[in-house]
């Protein structure tokens, strides 16, 4: 039978179809082209397939970089997903690849401009004045980087077939290969008369130094709003960001929406160097100047397809496919009324035919899809166009066989072949079909096919005029009570087979049939089924024993309106034992009315005790996580009490340590003033030393609070390597030699224009150097500084020291950079320190962007080892030229208050304040230090921030609320060293900030900063 043929075909193709299925285990591949190097390529795009991965569930994403050629080829072989490409070879693979629309269009960045679109530019030596048309390039020389470009040649000839040149047939064409700025140069060099580029190239290069403007001339100059780069074209698209046609679809619609979510010039953007991507832009009109050049896919005469008829004629194929389906549906409706007719016939011939026609429209309510007629299309000349499987089953042919062939071979008996072709031409002549009547045809085999046959002539799109030929096996009524007999028979045997329960009712909800496994779940015999309500039977109350009214009932309800309802209800079994059932009802009709219902039940309990059970679970496993989240929190809250109680005491620390450390220092200056005997010299000496190494310790013991709580910012200021490398010298380079080690610096060439942070630099290298200095006693000391790697934005740096020194067992080596370790953690060790220095240079470097190491071997010295990441910027000297020159001005005679409460510190400060001959004041506290300014007039005044009374910051405050106060330079003396304490200071109204201890040379330079 028909549908016994189909689970069969289903079946059989059930494996490939399995097979056929992509595995979603493998990722997805993006396909991005390189017209940079691959490395390159994959370090600019690689964040945005990180973001990508990062928002999409399912299939991973994988980027590969590949040329045109080996994109080309990895297309044709389907082994990328997407990809990202320049529009014209998108529109190449659009026809050859049938390639979709795309998710979205990218945009670029320029400066702080985004740009979705660009141009081409031509440009000719500014002197030239013999080329000032699109024209006067007939003849001449043309430089571009490839005629395979869109932006640096086909957009140009684009504009020059405008005007009747016609490249490269009207002028020689030079192919430079990239990068661009080759043809620039070509153009330079005069061995071009005329170059090709894509906008914005002239004005990088000059941007980089490479171009003065003024040499060159754009002709044919366009301006656009919005656009701020020169252009000689029309604009176009960027690239599209494109899914293959073979591409997930569900992963597509991910990819499309995460790009067009992304943030416009946010992370993810600014590390790829684009702004985002919007939604696809309009390609057509690369397209279009694909075909104006005959450029590929169009340099050859295009074939005819059903798209290029679709496109052209899309509304006259709508209105014949309208007219076609409305014949198709007046030939189903005609079909039906005959079929009518015939049952009614068979319904006069036979009562058991009438009887038997009921138990048939029962099985068709429960499987359906029964092949029942057959149609044929056929042109005038007797070729099948068109073979359903009806017609199949009835003649043996498969629509492979038939389709194509005549029909006077397949089915018409060679002796009624005239008589068929001549009503054939007549109902094509006429367009209308002859009267429907029985019809002796023959099959496959040559056997005889009875048939009630009728026909009709519709006009078609694709074959023109088609007869269309319905034909209803008759040999069902030469054997129909067998027929109709063996149906009753298979009904009975698949209903009593099913593990499911099946019952239907009337039209009042009684029941009319029922199967076994029902009668076995409801525990009912079938005489007690049949005939009886079945809402009263046994879907009479709910679960909770209300009264189930029998309007609610979902079999009553489906009796009178006929849709179909899947619903969880509630049965009771003979035995008044209630249980869950899944229940399906679907409508029965006969003759076009509403016979009854049909229903298919089974029994849920086991699935609704597991979800009970699952719901427990749910609720349990609910309190656990809430309980957590609160132990998590008090966790959360307790480490940052832990943290804020570590900060307050490294700053109470730095300021108990720093106050009294500004005693010993500054005493320690004042007594190497008074010209000391050369013993009371060198013990000053190691009192200084020793200050200094303790200040360090301090110092480093800050720095590593700092960068661990996330406080540390980097500056981004000029760096000049040559200038680190001069203070390196100036602040160990003594030390060193004094020590009799020769001391060599080697650096390559560095570019001025570079941004970074020249003091934590200069920290790392005096770290790395000092402990080069304490582990070296013979030998030599090397610095070297190599450039190892830039972009146009970025140069890496690396600095290497170089000692001879006792060198490092390899055990020691991997916990060099940890904090508070050391190569040597004996009791008896030789050497000093914290184990900080190596521990805050490490994070450093990885705040700069950059790596550390180190090589060493006992007894043959040590190399240790960092790079750094340094923006690369144009012209710097707007940002030098701003710094100030040294500044000799004398400060005699200039008036300046110290506030400070602590008598040593004061009188240290007062001492050097008066070397350089200024006039001192002194208040003890901020309210003493208000009174005075309010009495006298002062040129600056050093604040401490710490006093009894009025600490430093309200005094500032109140100083500033004074007429005039507002002038007066205000310098914060401070032993507190971290940023929020200094960042207090300029929000109070100070002009400055100086550290406790303070060198001495530090503090005249700020005076003379604010006071020269």
């Amino acid at each position: 039978m028909p549908w016994l043929a189909g689970l069969w075909i289903v079946f059989c193709l059930f494996p490939l179809l399995a097979l056929a299925a992509p595995d979603a285990t493998l990722p997805a591949r993006i396909g991005i082209l390189a017209f940079r190097p691959k490395p390159e390529t994959l370090q600019r795009w690689q964040p945005l397939v990180d973001y990508l991965n990062i928002n999409i569930s399912g299939r991973r994403l994988e980027l590969v970089p590949l040329t045109y050629p080996e994109l080309e080829a990895a297309v044709h072989r389907k082994e990328v997903d997407f990809v990202l490409t320049q529009p014209a070879h998108y529109v190449q693979l659009t026809y050859r690849e049938r390639l979709h629309s795309p998710l979205a269009t990218l945009v670029e960045k320029q400066g702080n401009l985004a740009l979705g679109s660009f141009g081409g530019v031509i440009a000719v030596r500014a002197e030239r004045s013999d080329i000032t048309t699109l024209a006067d390039l007939r003849g001449k020389r043309i430089a571009t980087s490839g005629t395979n470009s869109l932006g640096s040649y086909q957009m140009q000839a684009g504009e020059l077939a405008d005007v009747g040149v016609m490249l490269p047939r009207d002028a020689k064409v030079i192919e430079t290969g990239q990068p661009q700025d080759l043809a620039i140069t070509e153009l330079l060099a005069d061995r071009a008369d005329a170059a090709f580029v894509r906008s914005g190239v002239l004005e990088a290069m000059h941007h980089e130094g490479k171009l003065e403007l003024a040499k060159v001339r754009v002709i044919h100059p366009q301006h656009v709003d919005g656009f701020p780069m020169l252009l000689s074209t029309r604009l176009y698209p960027e690239w599209p960001f494109a899914a293959m046609p073979w591409a997930n679809e569900n992963l597509s619609r991910q990819v499309a929406s995460t790009l067009l979510g992304m943030s416009h010039d946010g992370p993810v953007a600014r590390a790829a160097g684009i702004h985002g991507f919007n939604i696809p832009g309009d390609y057509r009109t690369v397209d279009d100047l694909m075909r104006k050049l005959r450029l590929p896919p169009f340099d050859v005469v295009p074939r005819l397809t059903l798209r290029d008829l679709w496109e052209q004629y899309a509304l006259a194929i709508a209105l014949t496919a309208g007219g076609i389906l409305l014949g198709l549906l007046t030939l189903v409706l005609s079909l039906i009324r005959r079929n009518r007719e015939l049952r009614d016939e068979r319904s006069r011939t036979t009562t058991a035919l009438a009887q038997a026609t009921a138990s048939e429209a029962r099985f068709r309510a429960i499987f359906e899809n029964v092949d029942a007629l057959s149609i044929q299309g056929y042109t005038r000349d007797g070729t099948v166009v068109y073979w359903n499987h009806a017609s199949s089953l009835i003649y043996g042919y498969q629509p492979q066989e038939a389709l194509g062939k005549s029909l006077f071979d397949l089915i018409i008996p060679p002796p009624i072949h005239d008589e068929v072709r001549q009503a054939v031409q007549w109902m094509f002549d006429n367009r209308t079909g002859v009267p429907a009547g029985h019809l002796t045809l023959r099959d496959k085999d040559g056997k005889p096919v009875e048939v009630w046959s009728s026909h009709t002539v519709i006009e078609t799109l694709d074959h023109g005029p088609v007869m269309f030929c319905l034909d209803i096996n008759l040999a069902e009524q030469i054997s129909a009570e067998a027929a109709l007999h063996e149906s009753e028979l298979r009904q009975r045997l698949i209903l009593e087979s099913l593990g499911e329960g099946v019952f239907g009712t009337d039209t009042e909800g009684n029941c009319t049939f029922i199967n076994p496994a029902a009668l076995a779940t409801l525990g009912f015999s079938e005489d007690e089924i049949i005939g009886h309500n079945q809402h009263q039977l046994f879907h009479h109350h709910h679960a909770g024993s209300q009264h189930y009214p029998p309007e609610d009932c979902p079999v009553y309800q489906t009796a009178q309106d006929g849709k179909t309802r899947r619903v969880d209800e509630w049965f009771w079994r003979k035995n008044g034992e209630g249980f869950p059932v899944r229940l399906t009802v679907t409508a029965l009709w006969r003759d076009g009315q509403l016979a009854g219902t049909v229903s298919a039940f089974s029994d849920i309990s086991e699935s609704v005790g597991i979800t009970r059970e699952l719901e427990n679970y749910r609720d349990q496993l609910e309190d656990k996580v809430r309980q957590r989240t609160a132990e998590l929190e008090e966790a959360r809250n307790a480490a940052e009490a832990a943290s804020r109680a570590k900060s307050t005491f490294l700053a109470n620390m730095s300021h108990e340590i720093r106050t009294p450390m500004n005693a010993v220092l500054g005493m320690t200056h004042l007594l190497r003033r008074d010209n000391p005997t050369p013993r009371q010299q060198e013990r000053l000496a190691k009192i200084d030393g020793a200050a200094q190494h303790l200040l360090s310790v301090i110092n480093d013991i800050l720095d590593i609070s700092k960068i661990e709580a996330g406080k540390l910012s980097l500056e981004s200021v000029p760096v000049k390597v040559d200038a680190l490398l001069a203070h390196l010298d100036a602040v160990l380079g003594d030390r060193i030699r004094d020590k009799g080690l020769a001391f060599n610096i080697d650096a390559t060439p560095f570019p001025p224009d570079l941004m970074g942070d020249p003091t934590r630099i200069s920290q790392c290298l005096i770290n790395y150097v000092g402990n080069a200095l304490k582990f070296t006693d013979h030998g030599h000391i090397t610095v070297r500084a190599r450039i190892v790697g830039q972009t146009a934005t970025q140069l890496v740096a690396r600095f290497e020291i170089e000692d001879s020194g006792i060198g490092i067992a390899p055990e020691a080596v991997g916990g060099l950079f940890s904090l508070f370790q050391q190569a040597d953690n004996s009791t008896t060790r030789k050497y000093g320190g914290t184990g900080l220095g190596l521990a805050i240079t490490r994070r450093l470097v990885d705040m700069m962007g950059g790596k550390t190491g180190v090589e060493s071997e006992p007894g043959r010295g040590s190399r240790f080892w960092f790079t750094v990441r340094l923006a690369k910027i144009g012209d710097i000297s707007a940002l030098t030229a701003a710094e100030p020159a040294s500044n000799t001005t004398s400060l005699t005679g200039r008036t300046v208050l110290v506030v400070e409460d602590e008598p040593i510190n004061r009188e240290i400060a007062i001492e050097l304040l008066q070397d350089f001959g200024l006039i001192t004041d002194i208040a003890v506290t901020g309210r003493e230090a208000l009174e005075r300014v309010r009495r006298q007039n002062f040129d600056l005044i050093l604040m401490d921030m710490q006093m009894p009374e009025m600490d430093g910051i309200e005094a500032t405050g109140a100083i500033r609320q004074l007429p005039g106060g507002h002038q007066i330079p205000i310098i914060a003396m401070t032993a507190n060293a971290f940023n929020d304490d200094r960042e207090r200071c300029l929000a109070a109204g100070m002009n400055d900030f100086i550290a406790k201890p303070f060198e001495p040379d530090a503090l005249i330079a700020k005076l003379r900063q604010y006071l020269g």
